[in-house]
């Protein structure tokens, strides 16, 4: 798996028949007749045009980008039940300027990065497949954002990834704008009384907001211990707190199951105020932060576990600025977020219930 990661940015996935392993291994466990498949596709084909050609249609490019995903987790499985081991990713690279990367590259050529970016205003953008650009934010995969603050003294750490397929990637990469010095994070002067108090995530709540916002994931996710509560004072200050906070899920490829357990625990405070009554917009600004996030994957086959991944921290220390509108009745508060990141139009949604005292 080492040598795969070593060559795979530069040579074709097509062209590395023995260290390709890691690709072949991905697809089994995916779909044993979509590998048998795959692989009969190729040996009939010549030629890298060919080649590519003949997995974007046995394969697909959707999927293609997932297994990039999962190889930069680590989080393929390999036959003798560990998974392979991830890509050495570089550390600390802190890009405090505007840059283009990964240009050039050569189709079915994998890249990934991680990097930070420093504080100050970002436009993110790169060629005409865009949205295919995995990046990893804070945990989380998404699509490449258009924009992103960073706020003073902060930086935003991420990880992009992509498999490139596409005869536009030779002549794409991603442009990193710094468009702007860092701006003092500032709230709304009020805030609704209707807000103020403290308020806890039910369980359904919280399983029905992830079930949407994965709708496409084939993750059913399960709330399975510890509790959520978000506190707003009238002085304007404002924590959310997880308390050993489980969700559940699982994803099936059969005969293939993929498990994994998320765990987050901590307290993130802010100052926060709002815009309206009853209805309106709400800001908050980091203060400080102990929340953290670990995750962990079990892959089994039904009866034997393949692999089973260490308790692994993705969020450590999450505090950022949010935007958000807000609709609050009596007891009942719904805040949805709206930025600043770009969350592909799968906006997180709170349903919140009033803690009485």
């Amino acid at each position: 798996a080492d040598l795969f990661g070593e060559e795979i940015t530069s040579t074709p996935l097509t062209k590395l028949p023995y260290k390709g392993v890691v690709f072949q291994q991905w697809l089994w466990n995916r779909s044993p007749p979509l590998f048998f498949k795959a692989m009969a596709e190729a040996a009939t084909t010549d030629g890298l045009d060919a080649q590519r050609a003949a997995l974007l249609k046995t394969v697909g490019d959707d999927a293609l980008q997932q297994f990039a995903r999962d190889y930069v987790d680590g989080r393929i499985a390999s036959a003798a039940g560990p998974p392979f081991a991830k890509p050495f990713l570089s550390i600390k690279e802190t890009v405090d300027s505007s840059r283009v990367l990964n240009t050039g590259v050569e189709p079915l050529t994998l890249q990934y990065r991680q990097l930070t970016l420093a504080s100050g205003d970002w436009h993110l953008s790169s060629g005409p497949k865009e949205t295919l650009w995995s990046v990893n934010d804070q945990g989380a995969w998404s699509g490449l954002a258009d924009s992103l603050n960073v706020p003073c003294g902060t930086g935003h750490p991420m990880i992009l990834t992509r498999l490139a397929t596409d005869d536009a990637d030779r002549n794409g990469g991603v442009t990193l704008a710094r468009t702007g010095e860092c701006a003092a994070c500032d709230t709304p002067p009020d805030r609704d009384v209707c807000i103020i108090g403290r308020w806890r995530v039910s369980d359904a709540a919280e399983e029905a907001m992830m079930a949407a916002w994965g709708a496409n994931s084939g993750v059913a996710p399960t709330v399975g211990g510890g509790g959520a509560v978000w506190t707003f004072d009238k002085d304007g200050k404002m924590a959310f707190t997880a308390d050993n906070v489980q969700v559940f899920g699982h994803a099936d490829a059969p005969p293939i199951r993929t498990s994994t357990t998320v765990f987050a625990d901590g307290t993130q405070g802010a100052r926060w105020g709002s815009k309206g009554s009853g209805v309106g917009d709400l800001a908050t600004c980091p203060v400080s932060s102990t929340f953290g996030i670990m995750v962990q994957t079990v892959v089994s086959d039904g009866e034997t576990i393949l692999s089973s991944s260490p308790l692994t921290p993705v969020v450590e220390g999450a505090n950022e600025a949010m935007r958000a509108s807000y609709i609050c009745s009596g007891d009942n508060l719904v805040i949805k977020y709206e930025g600043p990141r770009n969350t592909m139009d799968k906006d997180p949604y709170w349903k919140l219930t009033r803690i009485k005292p």
